[in-house]
């Protein structure tokens, strides 16, 4: 599971927080052609990247300045094709839109001219995020590795050890990824979807805090969502909603590679969700909602069977699952293959 996305913010830069979408036409005076203009732009298109992620601004203003960072990023570029922090923006770009290739090309090129200054963060994590998607994990981890030697809030700490375990979940490395999203959950413990993480491993280790985990990202996703005020009911802080997880968990910002593994973090959420409902659940009694719930969880370790290889490592975890459940575990595909 990788959420993806780049940090808030390492470095402010020269606009802070200011309204960049009102401070426009003072800034455009002092473009000129060439590097100089090239500067001044992504110093604009950074700003304007920064309003577009903060959650105090209203909807409508952050997509007009996430559509200004967008063109004043690939602007800058044109103008100065040897800036770092344009190269980052547009890499960046480059990877949202499923150019993961040209997005790792500029990431390098950027952290080729600048490999220690205030824009390589981003430059390594679109890197990171290129090189999972081009399935060279090894490679990630090493970018996220280097990510964790930068000073950063705990925020963004604990996204990138997340994702760096991931790395390790991909390398069917279990006990490195266990001590990752251990540190991840250290960083932030409000990150539901980093406990998800962790109980996840848990269960693949066959450890039985897995549920405490579970339950865990269970309460944490709910507090969340409450802080956020993401939904139209939007549970009191410290009210366990259960769907709030999966919600979190299929989030249009969280991608898998493998796809498939979607399916296994999807089961061990559903589980938790029915084991919430139980007797002597987080969250009040639901008979009903805790038999969806393990129905869920069936149909998504079902999916994991369907769609995994024969040598996937967690193919055995997925259908001692399903035989607690009750169910069988589907035969494979005539003629499938590793």
């Amino acid at each position: 599971m990788r959420p993806q996305g780049g940090p808030l913010a390492l470095a402010l830069g020269a606009l802070g927080l200011c309204n960049t979408v009102d401070a426009q036409p003072r800034w455009e005076e002092a473009l000129r052609p060439g590097r100089h203009g090239g500067r001044v732009l992504a110093d604009l298109a950074s700003g304007d990247a920064l309003l577009s992620s903060f959650g105090g601004a209203p909807l409508g203003a952050r997509n007009q300045a996430r559509q200004s960072a967008e063109a004043r990023f690939r602007q800058a570029l044109a103008l100065d094709p040897e800036n770092p922090e344009a190269l980052a923006g547009v890499a960046d770009l480059e990877e949202r839109d499923g150019h993961h290739g040209a997005a790792a090309a500029l990431a390098r090129r950027s952290l080729e001219l600048d490999p220690v200054g205030p824009h390589a963060p981003d430059a390594w994590f679109t890197l990171s995020l290129a090189h999972t998607r081009q399935r060279r994990f090894d490679l990630a981890r090493d970018d996220y590795l280097r990510l964790l030697t930068f000073h950063a809030g705990e925020h963004y700490r604990a996204l990138v050890w997340g994702n760096l375990a991931d790395t390790y979940i991909s390398l069917h490395a279990l006990g490195p990824a266990i001590e990752a999203y251990e540190a991840c959950v250290a960083a932030n413990p409000q990150y539901a979807l980093g406990w998800l993480g962790l109980a996840v491993s848990y269960d693949r280790d066959a450890r039985e805090d897995a549920t405490v985990a579970a339950e865990r990202a269970l309460r944490e996703a709910s507090d969340e969502e409450a802080r956020a005020g993401a939904h139209g009911h939007v549970p009191a802080q410290g009210v366990v909603e259960t769907a709030a997880l999966v919600r979190a968990l299929n989030s249009p910002n969280v991608f898998f590679e493998p796809p498939y593994d979607r399916h296994y973090y999807d089961g061990v959420a559903q589980e938790a969700l029915a084991r919430a409902h139980g007797p002597g659940g987080v969250a009040p009694p639901d008979t009903a909602r805790a038999q969806r719930a393990r129905e869920a969880a069936s149909q998504s370790w079902a999916a994991f069977l369907r769609d995994a290889p024969q040598d996937d490592p967690w193919r055995p975890r997925v259908q001692a699952h399903l035989r607690r459940l009750g169910r069988v575990a589907p035969r494979p595909a005539r003629g499938r293959g590793p």
